[in-house]
């Protein structure tokens, strides 16, 4: 299975990248919404087959308009999701997995959308070992369903 980790904090993205590896995924690594997009524009040739993302990025990478739905820059990484790789292929909601402090801040964006946030695996940073275990968790999770066992 693919991975494509969207964290703009370069510790804990290699640790998080070293982690998935040890158990047998292969990681593409992104610190900025353009570096994402560039590995999400290439799946025809390395499908992502799962998406573990930050909220709170860097805006480069983002048009005009979506900046200005981004919520003074705390839900950039879920701008990017939304207008672009949910476009594109809305099964990735069953793929993704958001890690952030800013969660209630996107549970009330998303407030009007209860379909679209039930289908997310949420993680919040607490700053401990659990988040880790937690988005690993996750990551199972989505491996087994996508091997047609349930989720």
């Amino acid at each position: 299975m693919n991975i494509l980790i969207l964290e703009d904090r370069g510790s804990v993205s290699y640790y998080m990248q070293e982690a998935l590896e040890l158990r047998g995924y292969s990681v593409m690594s992104a610190g900025t919404i353009w570096e994402a997009q560039r590995y999400w524009d290439q799946r025809n040739e390395r499908p992502v087959h799962c998406i573990i993302i930050d909220l709170n990025m860097s805006a480069e990478g983002l048009s005009a308009e979506e900046l200005a739905c981004t919520g003074e820059g705390i839900l950039t990484g879920w701008i990017w999701l939304k207008e672009r790789v949910y476009r594109d292929n809305p099964d990735m909601k069953h793929q993704t997995i958001i890690y952030s402090e800013y969660l209630e801040d996107l549970q009330r964006h998303l407030a009007d959308h209860a379909s679209e946030w039930d289908t997310i695996c949420k993680v919040p940073k607490r700053g401990t070992t659990g988040t880790g275990v937690d988005v690993l968790r996750c990551v199972e999770r989505i491996a087994k369903s996508l091997e047609g066992g349930k989720p």
